[in-house]
């Protein structure tokens, strides 16, 4: 395997989408790699800055709803 992982290849690691050779690759050289370590570090502190768990209010989601449909289309059936 090519010994050069990208920042690419460390953010596919960090979400588990990586192919099994890259994370075997990363998971026995992460401890010799300390510039690894921190952008993994990095996303972790980026990832948990944006709170995804929250929803929008249901007033929110209705307001964007509404203004979406009355952008579509009209079709006419005749």
């Amino acid at each position: 395997m090519n010994t050069a992982i990208t920042h690419s290849e460390l953010i596919l690691y960090y979400y588990n989408e990586c192919s099994a050779e890259c994370k075997a690759f990363i998971d026995n050289n992460l401890a010799s790699n300390p510039s690894w370590s921190a952008y993994l570090e990095q996303m972790a502190e980026l990832f948990h800055e944006f709170d995804f768990a929250e929803l929008p209010h249901p007033t929110t989601s209705s307001i964007i709803l509404e203004e979406s449909l009355s952008y579509l289309p009209t079709v006419s059936h005749d």
